[in-house]
């Protein structure tokens, strides 16, 4: 008698074990890590058409912000406005990935996309730029950037053959139309504010335009489209 109670004891024991077990193995004792994070942030910004002057919004377009870990949010912009926003991305030290499912007939900016930093729950606006590639009349591609090439610096202007544009203020990034055919070895540069072009000279009789002595020479050819792509490296001022 004494040995079945004994054994009754033993079997209760193991089986209040093993339901203890399955309960910590599922997360259930408090603590599991399928919980989502708490502190999550959001990128905001706008999709448009960089090949119009007004730069309408372009609808239907999936942006997707991903870590290297193969973690990715999306959403697609809104219809009427090209807007977007991407909730629920966890805080993180590291820049996050962006990736857009590109329309036919456009293209992304010259260099891509730049990476997104979200390191606050502060929603972080990062608008993006495309270009129709049938629109691209002497279309010249470029992008500002720092004179290491570690960063795109947004806001200076770039003449070529007398047709100018302005770097985005996202990417630095530019796109100058209706280039008269023919072969460039230099550009001339406004630099934005605190910034001077590397290796430029002012032209005479101006205070903040610079010429600037390409590497190479760029070809715009008879089909209108430049041959390469223009990269004008800052440094900052003194």
């Amino acid at each position: 008698m004494g040995d079945r109670r004994t054994h009754r004891i033993i079997y209760s024991a193991l089986v209040a074990t093993a339901i203890a077990v399955v309960l910590v193995a599922a997360g259930c004792g408090g603590g599991g890590s399928s919980a989502p994070p708490t502190d999550v942030g959001s990128v905001t910004g706008t999709v448009t058409d960089g090949s119009i002057s007004s730069q309408p919004g372009l609808g239907g377009v999936l942006v997707t912000i991903s870590d290297n870990s193969g973690h990715s949010y999306s959403k697609k912009t809104s219809a009427t406005t090209g807007a977007f926003t991407i909730t629920g991305i966890p805080i993180s030290a590291t820049a996050y990935n962006v990736a857009v499912d590109v329309p036919v007939s456009y293209q992304l900016p010259p260099g891509g996309l730049t990476s997104v930093l979200v390191a606050s729950t502060a929603p972080v606006t990062y608008d993006i730029t495309l270009f129709r590639q049938d629109q691209f009349p002497g279309g010249v591609f470029g992008y500002f950037t720092n004179q290491n090439g570690t960063q795109r610096v947004g806001g200076g202007t770039v003449i070529i053959g007398g047709q100018s544009a302005t770097g985005s203020t996202v990417d630095g990034s530019f796109l100058v139309s209706n280039v008269p055919q023919g072969s460039y070895s230099s550009v001339q540069v406004i630099p934005p504010s605190l910034w001077v072009p590397v290796g430029g000279v002012l032209v005479p009789g101006s205070s903040n335009t610079y010429n600037v002595t390409l590497a190479l020479p760029l070809l715009v050819d008879a089909s209108g489209a430049g041959s390469r792509t223009v990269v004008i490296a800052l440094q900052p001022l003194g």
